[in-house]
């Protein structure tokens, strides 16, 4: 299996580290030692309070190039804006790929040995790139192999020759190592096993390997294991995957459109890992899971149309189950998707998958083909969500993408029409199609619904005038959604709770709610969105927000926009929070699959879903609603954002609590920048810089062809002097508006603004 260098540069940050479980490391790179030694395997480390001892490390993140990083962090300092002028998001030189988790090649090799049973040639924790080959012998053998990430795609074993033909081998897979075994995780339903596929050795005339069948492609794993089924050997010299996600990056899967880096380095990770996410369950189109697998006992089938074909993929709602589109998912997918990827094709394909599923009456589906079902108020108004997201993020301006909305216009009233015959005396939709994201069966008028179908009122009245060029309806829906936030605030609100009812008179105060009720712009007053972010805390565990309106989980899918509340709110100490309490509880759980990230857990922090007979292992641990981190980063904290379809406005305004929260939590990293690009303007980068504790630094790079506004931060703080690229700024002429003083109108192209605190 070739044989490898076992040295690398290992580093101890001094002085002294504290320990924090939520962070792959919050010291700084600034002051460091370096020597030679063994090979270093992770960032994390034992401390001890002189100095920072390497001890038994878990594999992952990947290796950093810590010298290099230790020279890019010393440039970044030195000359920060230019830093952000001249980003380029892919460059594998740029200190942010080191996060990136997506392989230089679509064939993946093995990186290691996890465990083994019986009679194997070698040990755990081997390396496979230091041995020739791994020898199972005898029938109680079973070794089990680490890819070091989440992967995906389609096997290949290849035999050497002291493999014995006829030998039986069983394959099993799992994403988390707590599923793994003699059969695999589940991946197509709460009642069908997934097995392990069984395979021989073949005879030494034939090619001396074996490929997995197209329609048992795995969908996502990061551990593979292998054991014989009889008596005999087999002698394995390579195990590779060939990683077919996101077709249309062809052979460079690292090349992302967007970046992020920051002087912390959790943060680093997690937004790579919510890009990652995005890039694995974006699947080619004709590998759905088929639903009709349902009806057998085990196995399981990745080889079934999932998008319309005009298309090469399709983003889904999670790489290994369900590989489908759900509407709802997409508030959170469709955004990263755009922020990381910028990934149009797998946006589109789900969007027009929808519409052609819409029914004779209107109704959108709740999960689409393949599996197809229906019964859902809530995922049907998600759909316009979708569809206005992926027209607001991916449109160029053209009359043909224009065209991409005209074409579905009939089907938008139909299913508008429908949506809004609900509405009762209230003025509120009342529920009468109760499935939902996974929460407790929605009933009466529901609070997410109505804030969902209110921003969806307020947008589509918009598009109705700018696209479809229909004045009247675009008044009508205007004023139906002004009508919908009132009754929201008339019904819905508990003055003594400060939050959103679930329903009226409902004792429930759900998170999915609330949190949208920030989103959405449904709060009536600054002083209730204040005590919704309040509120939200209530909920707070040390695994992660617990939603009410569910039976005790936490939800990555809520969590992820109550990572946009808190920041909406004014409050970004709330939001990193909430973001490194939960996402540091995913990242280091016993459960972790350390690259992409879970769909959600159970209240005391087990991968349990507490649903009938609902199997743990089915939890899937790629599911692109967990990635709200990826746009609380760059759209907040960084606070780059786009405002118009087309991409003409912007806004750049962070989100910064450079001293607060518990045990730091709540504070925001020194540094910070971001990208990404529009496919109507092209690519923007901004940044932040606090270079002493009365300066902040600020940068922008626009397209030539934009304006935007740009938002200074006062933390509290008397600003006593502002510069733009140089020339001393009016403080008369700013506008005070959530605590940052705004300079208007600021032509695109590369912008430095440098304040002043006293």
């Amino acid at each position: 299996m070739g044989k490898k260098d076992d040295t690398r540069l290992i580093v101890i940050p001094f002085p002294w580290i504290e320990p924090n479980s939520s962070s792959v490391s919050s010291v700084s790179l600034f002051s460091f030692l370096s020597l030679s030694a063994f090979v270093l395997r992770s960032p994390y480390c034992a401390y001890i309070t002189s100095l920072v001892v390497v001890s038994s490390l878990p594999p992952f993140p990947p290796p950093r190039n810590i010298a290099a990083m230790v020279k890019n962090e010393d440039e970044i300092v030195a000359s920060f804006p230019q830093t952000v002028f001249e980003a380029s998001p892919s460059s594998e030189d740029a200190p942010w790929q080191s996060y990136n988790f997506a392989p230089k090649s679509r064939t993946v090799k093995a990186d290691s040995i996890y465990t083994t049973e019986g009679n194997v040639s070698s040990p755990p924790q081997t390396q496979l790139g230091d041995v020739a080959s791994v020898t199972l012998t005898g029938s109680s053998a079973l070794v089990t192999v680490d890819f070091g990430v989440n992967t995906a795609g389609i096997v290949t074993l290849r035999f050497g020759p002291q493999s014995v033909p006829q030998t039986a081998v069983g394959i099993a897979f799992a994403e988390s190592k707590q599923f793994i075994g003699r059969g695999s995780d589940r991946s197509m339903d709460f009642h069908v096993i997934d097995g392990a596929l069984h395979i021989v050795v073949p005879d030494k005339t034939a090619d001396q390997s074996w490929t997995c069948p197209e329609p048992q492609q795995r969908g996502a794993f990061r551990y593979l294991t292998l054991y014989l089924e009889s008596d005999g050997q087999v002698e394995l010299t390579e195990i590779t995957t060939y990683n077919n996600m996101l077709p249309s990056f062809g052979d460079n899967l690292r090349a992302y459109p967007g970046y992020f880096y920051s002087s912390d380095d959790f943060l680093n990770t997690i937004w790579y890992a919510g890009a990652y996410t995005l890039q694995i369950a974006t699947i080619p189109r004709d590998t759905g899971r088929r639903s009709d697998w349902v009806h057998r006992k085990t196995g399981w089938a990745n080889d079934i149309q999932a998008a319309p074909q005009k298309y090469i993929e399709v983003l889904t709602d999670g790489a290994r189950r369900d590989r489908t589109v759900w509407s709802g998912d997409r508030n959170i997918s469709t955004v990263t998707n755009f922020i990381a990827l910028n990934g149009k094709e797998g946006t589109w394909a789900g969007v027009d998958w929808m519409f052609e599923l819409q029914t004779d009456e209107g109704l959108f589906p709740y999960a689409c083909k393949p599996i197809w079902h229906y019964g859902s108020d809530s995922y049907h108004v998600w759909t316009f969500i979708a569809l206005y997201e992926a027209y607001f993020y991916h449109a160029d301006g053209s009359e043909k993408d224009k065209d991409w909305i005209r074409e579905k216009w009939g089907k938008v009233i139909k299913g508008m029409d429908l949506a809004l015959s609900k509405i009762d005396e209230t003025g509120l939709l009342k529920v009468t199609l109760p499935a939902d994201w996974g929460r407790n069966q929605l009933i009466g008028h529901n609070m997410e619904v109505n804030a969902c179908l209110h921003y969806v009122l307020r947008q589509f009245s918009q598009l109705a005038q700018d696209v479809a060029g229909d004045t009247a309806l675009s008044k009508a829906w205007a004023k139906q959604a002004a009508l919908v936030k009132d009754a929201i605030n008339t019904h819905l609100w508990d003055e003594e709770a400060g939050l959103y009812r679930d329903y009226i008179d409902a004792p429930v105060h759900p998170q999915d709610g609330n949190t949208l009720s920030l989103w959405y712009d449904v709060v009536s007053s600054p002083e209730r969105a204040a005590r919704v972010s309040q509120g939200l805390t209530a909920n707070w565990s040390k695994f992660g927000p617990v939603a009410p309106e569910s039976p005790q989980m936490v939800s990555s899918f809520c969590s992820s926009m109550e990572l946009v509340a808190h920041n909406i709110a004014g409050r970004p100490d709330r939001a990193l929070t909430v973001l490194r309490t939960m996402w540091g509880y995913i990242w280091n759980s016993p459960y972790a699959v350390q690259s992409s990230l879970i769909e959600g857990y159970y209240h005391d922090g087990r991968c349990f879903y507490p649903f009938g007979e609902y199997d743990a292992a089915y939890i899937s641990h790629a599911h692109p609603w967990a990635s709200g981190p990826t746009i609380a980063l760059s759209f907040w904290l960084v606070g780059l954002r786009l405002l118009g379809v087309g991409h003409e406005r912007w806004i750049f305004a962070p989100q910064l609590s450079l001293e607060a929260g518990e045990e730091g939590k709540g504070n925001s990293p020194e540094w910070a920048l971001t990208g990404f690009t529009s496919n109507a303007q092209g690519f923007f980068s901004a940044g932040y810089k606090q270079s002493s504790p009365t300066e902040l630094v600020l940068a922008i790079k626009a397209p030539e062809s934009t304006t935007g506004r740009v938002g200074l931060p006062t933390l509290g703080k008397a600003i006593i002097k502002v510069e733009q690229d140089g020339v001393k700024l009016d403080l008369s002429s700013l506008k005070l508006e959530n605590a940052h003083l705004f300079v208007n109108d600021v032509k695109g192209g590369k912008r430095t603004f440098i304040i002043a605190y006293k």
